[in-house]
């Protein structure tokens, strides 16, 4: 049985770059494409996405504009800004203005992608983890106060 590979939402308006990293990824992850924010967001919509991966500039608007939709769509995914360029002004909107975990420069090396892939991937299923202990405990409360409750009549 094989285990369920993670998958990676990679939003780049250079087929190139696209075909690159997925041919690069395929055998780790569930890699997905899209060389559009509407696409990417069809993506979203239509999959279980865990990480996004986006080029800062996409044709027509921003990585940026596209996280803050990823953020409506599907708060979990963890998001990772790959480009080419690295303007310290650009750098810092993006980190105040959308919850990036990575942020990082092209042309890429696949050992530094590989490892802000998994340690990704971690920070989502630790806020996976979270959610779920939350609300472990809120059903925990709820029964305590039902016991308080039958108890005290």
């Amino acid at each position: 049985m094989e285990l369920e590979k993670h998958t990676i939402l990679y939003v780049d308006d250079e087929v190139e770059n696209l075909n690159v990293f997925k041919s690069t990824f395929r055998s780790e992850y569930k890699i997905y494409v899209a060389s559009s924010v509407e696409e990417g967001i069809e993506v979203l919509k239509n999959n279980s996405i865990k990480l996004v991966i986006t080029d800062h500039r996409i044709s027509q608007t921003t990585g940026i504009d596209f996280l803050i939709h990823v953020g409506s769509i599907a708060p979990d995914v963890v998001s990772v800004v790959l480009t080419g360029y690295s303007d310290a002004h650009d750098i810092i909107m993006t980190i105040n203005k959308v919850n990036i975990h990575k942020y990082l420069t092209k042309p890429w090396v696949k050992k530094d992608v590989q490892e802000a892939i998994e340690e990704s991937l971690q920070v989502y299923q630790s806020r996976i983890n979270r959610k779920e202990l939350i609300k472990d405990l809120e059903e925990k409360n709820r029964n305590l106060l039902r016991q308080i409750e039958e108890m005290s009549n």
